[in-house]
Formats: C-alpha cells, structure tokens, sequence
C-alpha cells in the first residue's frame, strides 16, 4: 500500500505539476536549471526561495526580486497554529517574505512566486523524491483563479451548498463573476450532468421573458403556431441561473415565487401545471432589501431566493487574484488568437494592483486582451496596458519640488529611453534601484513624474525608496 507523501503542486497556465517532497532534506526551487525544483517562469528568480523539510516544512526566501507569499488555507484568528506548537501571525504571512527568514508553511497553504502559485498537498504516492515535472491535471476555470482570502471564503460556502438544493443568491458588483461562481455550484452539484441555463431577466421584455420561461401553448397569442416547451421545462433536473434577478417584472416575480414554491410551471394558455425539478442561483448587483423598502421587489421572493447569500467581493478587495486571472486571460486570448504570450512584467503586474478595477473583472479581462492585441511582442510593460485612471495620490502630489529641471517646468516629456537602457531583459532588485533612479533622474527628483513614468503611484514609489533603502531626493539628481 503506498504511504502517503507531501508534495508541491504548481499551476502553470491550465497544468498542475507536482513534485513529491522528501522526508527531510532542503528543496530548492527558483528558475535555474540547478535547482531541485525548476519553475520556468519569468517572474520567478534564478534562486527563489527553498522548503525546510522535516516533520514540519519551513519555506524561506532567498533575496527574491518579485517576492514569496504565503497565503494561509484556514484562518482562524489572529495567528496560526504551525503544527509544531508554534504560532505564526497573519500579518506576515499576508506580506512578502522577509529574505533568509524561514516561516511555517502548512498543509493546503499556498506560495506565491512572483506570478506562480503552488500549493502543499498530501497524496498517495510512491517513493520517489522530486520527479520531473509533468501535467496531472486540467485545472478548472475557478480553482486556481481564486487563492485571495477574501474569495476563498466565498467559493469554500459556494462549494458547500453545492451539494444541497438550496436556492443561492450571489450578490455582488457588475463584473466581479457571479455567472463564474453559479457555474461552479453547478458543476461541483449531483446536477452536473444536467442542464446549466444561464438567463439574464434584464435583457427580455416581459410578455417575452414569460413565454421563454413558462413556454406556451398553441394559440395563447399571436404567432403562436405550436405549443412550446419552456426553458424552465428544458431545464429539467439541471440549474437554472437567474441573472440581475432584481430587474425582474412584478407580474413574472409573482409567478417565479410560485414556481419555487411548488416546482411547477404553467404554460401561457394552459391552466395545467407541470411539475419541474430544477435548482434556482440568482444573482444581482442591487440591494434587494432597498428594492423590497421602495416597492419595486417582492419581499416574500426575497425570502425565497437567499436561503443562502454568497457575497462575491469586487477585485479592488481582493489583490491576490489579479495576478492569476491576469495571466489566465492573457494567455487564454494569445491561444486563441495564435498569438505568442508576452511575460507580464512585475511593474505590469503592480500597476494592475493598484487600479481601482470599476468594472471589476470584466474590466481587467479586456484590459489584458486589449494589451495582448495592441502590443508588439517582447514583454508586456505598464504603458501597454493603457490604464487611464490613476491610483489615489496625496493632495498637492503634481506640485515640482523646489530646485526640479526646468525642462520639466515646462512640460517637456520624461526621457524613457535613458530608463529602458539603465535594466536588462530579467528583472531583478539592483534593475529595480536602477529603474527606480533612472526615473528619478529623467524627472528631475520629481517623485509623482516617476511613479507615473514607472506605472505606479507615488505612494508606492516612497515605499520602495525604503524598501531599497534609497534616500528620498531634495534636490535634483
């Protein structure tokens, strides 16, 4: 029988790749071939980071440019039990990695490396250490997209209910990917067999929208040349996804609430009921219980329909998915488009976080395609993705220091030439203080000018002055 065995599992594109981990014994992973485990990815250093294996496993990073993260797999309060009697603190596993500082890593934790992310997981295996790397799996649309605390919650009580029948309303802001998470409910249900019908009540006149549903019968109206099925009856024995169900009709609500009462449906021009067994998801971006105070919703639906709330939150809340859905679209769309996938550069990537996403998302999907189209090849820089909002910044940060060059003054145009020559094609920590001063230089000492220039605020670029242990410039470099 074989014994069970730690193991490593990383998500490339749509691939996991594990790696059984030894009994004890270091593991180092990063970009170099030398490593015991290799992750070609550009993000991630020649020498990341190495695993501490023992009973208990310690992951410490080695200097890394882009950093390593640990994302907790089941926070329970304000620190951690590490397994060995030790307690670990959120804080810092929700921040980078302090360099040559070995933290606590537990089963189903997750590292991020740069733009990679990896898992530790417990399977049945033989016993070989670190086998070559090989696909295991196709990864499913939300398993790997989703590794932010704040949505993990979400899809962990979305994955729960999906056994049961219960009616689910998913709340949440437009684009933030309630259709995405209806169809995980559905596809993780004993209905996954069955029909998925994905309905927006938004977009269907009423008359229209009662006759798709309901269906009807020969001569209820005219045009109605033969009876028809309705969607609901389609259905049969699958899920049913009601889309911006707040902009249901009053006169379709009231039939909805008696379909889910009694789970039949009644053709237009019948006065026979059907029995149906269908599971009802809805989902709406509006305060239902405002809607219900100002007349324009049924209480006694809403009742009905959020047996169990899921609140999907917007992408601003939660960073650590960017990333991941970023490279997902950026290389689902250059697939698609037979187009060679540019590497996502880390300011790329930190321009990303720092954008408020409006439209959540939706909106960071056609961002990324957009910029997959528009640029020409090599990799994909903050100025590709063509972000018009800037992040929030302090009053009065456009004001020139005292001293700044004239020509800037004057408004003439950061010199980005002299930035692109002072970094290689790798970026690392000593490209990043080069970057940094280059920006800096071309901008006359101007902090907001080179933050804009870099693609990220001047917050952020304080920040890293710090980080790198910069000074901050008073006068012209």
């Amino acid at each position: 029988m074989e014994e069970l065995k730690r193991e490593l599992v990383f998500y490339l594109g749509r691939a996991a790749h594990a790696y059984a981990l030894p009994a004890a014994g270091r593991v180092s992973i990063g970009r170099a071939p030398e490593n015991d485990i290799q992750v070609d990815d550009p993000s991630v250093s020649r020498h990341h980071l190495c695993l501490h294996v023992g009973a208990n496993i310690q992951v410490e990073d080695l200097g890394s440019a882009n950093g390593t993260y640990v994302v907790p797999s089941m926070p329970d309060g304000p620190s951690m039990d590490a397994g060995d009697g030790t307690r670990r603190n959120k804080d810092v596993l929700g921040s980078r990695l302090s360099a040559q500082t070995p933290v606590p890593l537990k089963l189903r934790d997750s590292l991020r490396l740069g733009s990679v992310f990896a898992e530790l997981q417990m399977r049945q295996r033989g016993s070989r250490s670190l086998p070559p790397s090989a696909p295991v799996a196709e990864i499913p649309v939300l398993d790997r997209r989703v590794v932010d605390p704040a949505t993990v919650q979400s899809y962990e009580l979305a994955l729960r209910v999906a056994s049961s029948d219960l009616t689910v309303l998913l709340t949440g802001e437009t684009g933030v990917g309630k259709e995405i998470l209806a169809e995980t409910i559905h596809s993780n249900s004993a209905r996954s067999k069955q029909p998925f019908l994905r309905l927006n009540c938004a977009a269907l006149s009423e008359s229209l929208l009662e006759s798709e549903l309901f269906g009807h019968e020969r001569g209820a109206f005219t045009g109605a040349l033969r009876a028809k099925e309705g969607l609901l009856e389609a259905t049969n024995g699958g899920t049913v996804f009601l889309d911006e169900i707040g902009e249901l009709p009053a006169g379709i609500q009231a039939k909805l609430l008696r379909v889910l009462e009694e789970r039949k449906v009644t053709r237009v021009g019948s006065s026979s009921p059907r029995p149906i067994d269908v599971r009802f998801v809805a989902a709406t971006n509006r305060d239902l219980r405002q809607d219900v105070a100002a007349g324009k919703f049924r209480k006694d639906l809403l009742f009905r329909i959020n047996a169990v709330t899921i609140l999907i939150p917007p992408l601003r809340h939660r960073p650590l998915d960017i990333a991941p859905l970023a490279t997902h679209f950026l290389a689902l769309f250059c697939q698609k488009n037979g187009l060679k996938v540019p590497e996502l550069t880390p300011l790329s990537l930190l321009r990303l976080r720092e954008h408020a996403w409006p439209g959540n998302v939706r909106e960071l999907r056609n961002v990324i395609e957009r910029a997959a189209f528009l640029h020409r090849g090599g990799r994909l820089l903050p100025e590709h993705l063509a972000l018009d909002t800037e992040p929030d910044r302090p009053q009065g940060a456009d004001e020139l220091p005292a001293g700044a060059h004239k020509d800037q003054e004057k408004g003439t145009p950061p010199r980005v030439l002299e930035i692109s020559r002072a970094v290689s094609l790798t970026p690392t920590m000593d490209d990043d203080r080069q970057r940094m001063l280059a920006a800096l230089a071309s901008c006359g000492g101007n902090q907001t000018r080179a933050a804009k220039l870099l693609g990220f605020s001047r917050r952020t670029l304080v920040n890293r002055l710090r980080e790198y242990d910069l000074p901050r410039p008073k006068k012209p470099l």
